[in-house]
């Protein structure tokens, strides 16, 4: 998707869009769930878009904000430096799964 393509797998950046923005883009999912028209209408104004890429796992990792937070304090260094941080630890565990399944299957054959 956008936020996949713009983020840049394995950058270690963040990237900031608005939601609103991301609802005229005509390659953004709307389907019949229409999520982003219901977090804007819930007051969800931005997403932070962080890629992850570790072993056999690539992917972004998306953190919301309200509308009306501060957008200087969000795009802080050490606001930022967290996000990357949380999306490491979330990419490794979500990239140590597939491991983590075969050893289970060799454990089970011995």
């Amino acid at each position: 998707g956008t936020l996949t393509e713009e983020s840049g797998l394995g950058s270690g950046r963040v990237l900031w869009r608005q939601i609103k923005s991301l609802m005229n883009d005509p390659f953004v999912q709307r389907g019949s769930g229409k999520r982003m028209e219901k977090l804007f209408e819930l007051g969800i104004g931005l997403v932070a878009s962080v890629p992850f890429s570790f072993q056999d796992g690539k992917g972004i990792v998306l953190f919301f904000s309200r509308s009306n937070a501060n957008p200087e304090l969000l795009r802080a260094v050490h606001n930022e430096r967290y996000l990357i941080g949380s999306t490491d630890l979330i990419g490794a565990n979500y990239s140590i799964r597939k491991a983590r399944g075969h050893a289970s299957e060799l454990r089970k054959n011995m």
